[in-house]
């Protein structure tokens, strides 16, 4: 049973000037009937993160506590219409209140809220601007709404582009180190003792097919032939040494240099 059974009278559960200090929400839940929540004139601060379940609270009057805000999920009152938060000491309203689909009155008088908020609810002096504020509210709300998400896409786009930025990097890197274990001065060396006369001429042979050398006939031929492939392979061996020049400077970018985005 509910320790809070004897303050219910119908539909409302009558909790105001108990001194409290914290709230149950377990023992709210137990009356489900209780559709209509008192808690003004006590000593509240904050209220327990677990308080958005009760969804099916109508009416709601938090006033005259000393609040300084509302749970992240507070918007998940689905079917709250009426609140009250008169004379508290909110300066905003959690990014999930714009989602109060039936909020038709709110009165947020006596906080200190941030201007722009002030500023779209209004002044609350009477039935018709508290019916104002909670239109305007949930519509300032939505917006602000948008913004983050905007902003958190935004946020989540950049980290995706320093996430590649860094992986790319990391590949190049790893690209550049192989290179330099491939064409580092020791692969180009020849061991003495596996060449042979057998080894030169096989090597010959293959050389001359591979290339159709053999139309050459004679050995000065093919050495004038090899004097032009000695030239290209040459050209060749400079561009790797400029691509090798380039991998080091890649790998002494910091990786606090990896570009940014705006």
């Amino acid at each position: 049973m509910s320790k809070y059974k004897d303050k219910q009278e119908g539909k409302e559960l009558d909790l105001s000037l108990c001194n409290l200090t914290n709230v149950s929400v377990r023992d709210i839940a137990l009356i489900p009937k209780a559709t209509s929540l008192n808690l003004s004139y006590n000593k509240l601060i904050c209220l327990p993160s677990n308080f958005p379940s009760l969804t099916q609270i109508i009416r709601l009057d938090l006033s005259n506590n000393s609040l300084t805000e509302l749970p992240p999920d507070f918007g998940s009152l689905v079917n709250l219409q009426h609140l009250d938060l008169l004379n508290n000491q909110l300066k905003m309203l959690p990014i999930s209140f714009g989602d109060l689909p039936k909020l038709k009155w709110l009165d947020v008088k006596g906080n200190p809220l941030e201007p722009a908020l002030a500023e779209a609810a209004g002044d609350c002096l009477n039935e018709a601007e508290c019916r104002r504020c909670a239109s305007e509210m949930l519509i300032y709300m939505k917006q602000i709404q948008v913004e983050v998400r905007k902003k958190q896409q935004e946020n989540a786009r950049k980290q995706q582009v320093k996430a590649a930025a860094r992986e790319a990097l990391k590949k190049r890197k790893q690209k550049a180190e192989k290179m330099s274990q491939s064409f580092g001065g020791d692969s180009f060396s020849f061991n003495a003792k596996t060449i042979t006369f057998e080894n030169i001429r096989k090597l010959q042979e293959d050389f001359c097919n591979e290339r159709n050398w053999n139309q050459y006939h004679s050995p000065r031929n093919i050495l004038l032939a090899l004097v032009g492939e000695v030239g290209e392979l040459a050209e060749i061996l400079q561009k790797m040494q400029d691509f090798v020049d380039d991998v080091n400077d890649i790998l002494q970018v910091p990786t606090d240099q990896i570009p940014q985005t705006s």
